[in-house]
């Protein structure tokens, strides 16, 4: 468990393990923290927003995006409208 690197780069630790010691939610690709998501949502609008740490192959994109829309699935219930953004780098 010390050693992280199998799993996350030093050079994004510092953006998922904040001074505050929340964890911030993560992207994994092939096994590797590469990115972070968060949710914001109101009574007609679920919103997925991922911050990539680095650029996400058009593949890997699209298979974000399929796995993004089964998590706001997840956490947004009835919400009906549902949108994802991936901002650039």
């Amino acid at each position: 468990y010390k050693d992280r690197s199998r799993i996350i780069a030093d050079k994004y630790r510092a953006r998922v393990y904040p001074n505050n010691g929340m964890i911030q939610p993560t992207v994994l690709v092939d096994g590797f923290v590469e990115g972070k998501w968060r949710v914001t949502s109101t009574d007609t609008k679920a919103t997925l927003s991922i911050e990539p740490f680095r650029r996400f192959t058009k593949q890997e994109k699209t298979y974000i995006e399929a796995e993004g829309l089964k998590l706001l699935d997840f956490i947004a219930g009835k919400t009906k409208a549902r949108d994802i953004k991936v901002s650039g780098l």
